[in-house]
């Protein structure tokens, strides 16, 4: 999306704050679709969200002046967070204690392997055909592959329902929160930079659509591989180190990414940033939905989402305005105090259960679980 804007000639600080409407999206719809899922089913608003997703990027490829463009974004961004707000909780539901963190990688596997595919697709369509017309045509073959997720949504079957655990708490009670702060901690650093890394190896290198499409189809395979060994190392090392290891060795490779002169030691920090941000993902939301009572996975994935695109509201509209103002190694580095921050709180918040006598799939036996016929 950022390349195609990009060479319609759209302003940086617009970019920003297009990239900043799946965020307002999220802020609208995120939790109460999140918390509807739990009562209604998953089904539905997976569905709906696919549908509503492929028109958005439809709208977004016709899209040139500013008002259209951020409308176009923001109906993008809907689609996207009922997506995002119920799919973890629809893996937590169909798996137990013993293979869901296996079951939640595999999945972000695939997901990554599906990005690999787009962007060598779109990337290649985009030099051969050139110019506008070549970024558009990428576009709606982006919007075609999403529309056709709709399928598999469609034969989705009912999940098992589970006797309820605990009293009713609220969105904002503090079995989300603990688990939504870190998301939200670490996407205010990362909403300044990630979505724009396209545009930073276009500027700063003058490097081609085809050339970066390349680089980040790279991107996917290096993190693509690394979640095959994630459950491997968290087994290993345990969750809580796995995850504070993955973002704490990340930090020096943002310097490179933002300070080196020549584009190859560039690209290999950038491939190794990607991978150890991204590889313990799943193994966080694994460890989350095994932690909160059935009836709770909805909601938390909600709190996830809207934590999540929270930070990356302001940080794509700030990293806009940055690159108008100045550079863009000025705004790259937004990302080092929030990831510094994050690091011993997600500690405490991950060990806390432990703390506390809880047990977790991660750490300790399954719990027992009464199904309703």
């Amino acid at each position: 999306m950022n390349l195609y804007l990009h060479g319609a000639g759209i302003a940086t600080d617009v970019i920003g704050y297009a990239n900043a409407m799946p965020a307002v999206a999220a802020m609208i719809v995120g939790l109460p679709v999140a918390s509807a899922s739990d009562r209604y089913g998953r089904r539905p608003f997976l569905v709906f969200g696919t549908l509503v997703a492929a028109l958005g990027m439809i709208a977004l490829a016709f899209s040139t002046a500013t008002l259209p463009l951020l409308a176009s974004a923001l109906l993008m961004g809907i689609g996207t967070s009922c997506i995002f707000s119920v799919d973890a909780a629809v893996l937590a539901d169909f798996t137990t204690d013993q293979d869901r963190l296996a079951v939640f990688s595999s999945n972000f596997l695939l997901g990554w392997v599906g990005a690999f595919c787009g962007s060598i697709a779109g990337g290649y369509l985009a030099a051969v055909i050139g110019g506008e017309v070549g970024l558009r045509v990428a576009l709606l073959l982006g919007a075609a592959a999403t529309g056709l997720a709709v399928i598999p949504s469609l034969l989705l079957p009912r999940p098992p329902r589970f006797a309820p655990t605990q009293e009713r708490r609220g969105l904002l009670s503090r079995d989300l929160l603990k688990f939504a702060i870190p998301n939200l901690v670490l996407a205010l650093g990362a909403g300044a930079m990630v979505r724009f890394f396209n545009i930073f190896f276009t500027v700063k290198f003058h490097l081609d659509p085809g050339t970066i499409g390349a680089i980040l189809a790279g991107s996917y395979v290096v993190t693509a591989s690394a979640a095959l060994v994630a459950p491997v190392l968290a087994r290993r090392v345990g969750s809580v180190n796995f995850l504070i290891g993955s973002v704490s060795l990340s930090i020096p490779f943002l310097l490179v990414i933002t300070y080196a002169p020549w584009l190859v030691p560039v690209v290999i920090a950038f491939l190794a940033r990607q991978a150890l941000m991204n590889m313990g993902e799943p193994v966080y939301q694994a460890f989350a939905q095994g932690t909160v009572a059935p009836e709770r996975r909805g909601a938390l994935n909600g709190m996830f989402a809207l934590s999540w695109n929270v930070g990356w509201l302001a940080g794509p509209a700030v990293h806009g305005i940055l690159q108008v103002r100045g550079r863009l190694q000025r705004a790259l580095p937004l990302t080092l105090p929030w990831q510094l921050a994050d690091t011993p709180y997600q500690w405490g918040v991950c060990t806390r259960p432990l703390q506390t006598g809880v047990r977790t799939a991660a750490h300790g036996p399954p719990a027992a679980r009464t199904h309703l016929e």
